[in-house]
């Protein structure tokens, strides 16, 4: 018995050619993934752009949240578990298995995407400080006691008086139009009036200012996520491509839930490109990242039918490869989905502050339906 366990570890820890069959599904599965995927991310932007479509808010409702809920549970059922999976099979030394290397990798990817976002909010911060305008200040948790026009930094010193503060963080240039205010008035009785009004259109100036800041900032914050989001699903979309590819006979079973995960998971990115507020300059970019997630995954798809012959699923290499980069996904896509999509999205954001709690949870029952679908689709995929 003891003989024979390696045979069969070895006959399961590799793919031979005999196991490649249904080729003609597996070469056509690189068109219809490509379609699935195409449609998914496209439609959203398509539809907000074309009026004949004409498509009603609620369905950019439903596509927006439906499409998180896709997200997160992607990252969870489809990613963590996968890497884990990989990570800890019998096809690999038994080092993999005294430590959950899948669930820290996924640990380090968490840690650096905040870094990322950390870094990014800093500079940006610094950038408007520089530039005499004070970036926004988040109105929840610790620092809402600085909320009411006050400083992030608690302990920097109050100015003197309230025109300080006013001129402080006014451009060189807008200074001329309080300068040709103060010139108005030549009588000395109306310096009273006079001072009013320049305080008052110093205080305007100063709020147009921070606007254009906060407007910035918002910006900045929402392209870097989508950035982010972005690079955690077409990460291992081409590993996912692969695994189509070269899988044995599951394959049949995993062709149309792939295509549908690819649907689902492109309605949910797209929803999201069509959200974030691009400028006319970089909208562009937007339709980048709808063809870059349309194309990787059959790009997978068509590599894996090319190294069919050589490529072993279960070889330890492959393990190690698909689970460390299943691993970083799963990280990159649990902090973005928890922090952004959930956290930032119903809690910290505009959209619900005025909302009525039958919008909110509407919301919520949209993410929570594609999250337990997606978590379905995970039983077969």
């Amino acid at each position: 018995m003891d003989a024979t366990l390696p045979n069969l570890l070895r006959r399961e820890c590799a793919l031979t050619k005999s196991e490649f069959e249904y080729m003609g599904l597996r070469i056509s599965s690189v068109f219809v993934v490509f379609i699935a995927s195409l449609l998914g991310v496209m439609l959203p932007l398509v539809a907000s752009r074309v009026k004949r479509i004409n498509l009603p808010a609620c369905v950019y409702f439903f596509a927006r949240y439906f499409g998180s809920g896709v997200i997160i549970s992607t990252a969870f059922i489809h990613l963590l578990f996968e890497a884990n999976e990989n990570l800890s099979s019998p096809c690999l030394p038994d080092a993999f298995r005294d430590f959950p290397y899948a669930y820290g990798i996924a640990l380090v990817g968490i840690f650096g995407t905040f870094l990322i976002e950390l870094v990014t909010k800093f500079k940006i911060a610094e950038k408007a400080r520089k530039a005499g305008v004070k970036a926004p200040v988040h109105t929840h948790g610790p620092n809402a006691l600085a909320s009411n026009g006050g400083s992030v930094e608690l302990c920097e010193p109050k100015p003197r008086n309230p025109d300080q503060v006013s001129m402080n963080r006014v451009n060189p240039a807008d200074l001329e139009i309080t300068s040709a205010a103060e010139s108005t008035s030549s009588d000395p009785k109306d310096d009273g009036a006079s001072d009013k009004q320049v305080v008052n259109q110093s205080a305007a100036l100063t709020t147009s200012l921070d606007t254009t800041s906060v407007a910035d900032h918002k910006l900045v914050v929402q392209i870097s996520n989508i950035c982010l989001l972005e690079f955690g699903i077409v990460f291992h979309s081409i590993f996912v491509g692969l695994t189509v590819a070269v899988s044995g006979a599951e394959f049949k079973t995993l062709y149309p839930v792939i295509v549908f995960h690819q649907m689902f998971e492109g309605l949910g990115l797209g929803a999201r490109l069509d959200s974030t507020p691009w400028s006319p300059q970089n909208e562009w970019v937007a339709w980048l990242f709808a063809i870059m997630f349309s194309i990787t995954t059959p790009l997978g798809i068509a590599i894996g039918l090319g190294i069919r012959s050589s490529f072993e699923l279960n070889s330890p290499r492959a393990l190690i490869t698909n689970g460390v980069f299943d691993a970083i996904s799963a990280g990159i896509l649990i902090y973005t989905s928890l922090v952004e999509l959930m956290g930032a999205e119903f809690l910290h954001s505009d959209e619900f502050e005025h909302a009525s709690l039958k919008t909110v949870l509407g919301a919520y029952s949209w993410m929570a339906l594609g999250a337990i679908l997606m978590a379905l689709i995970g039983a077969w995929a």
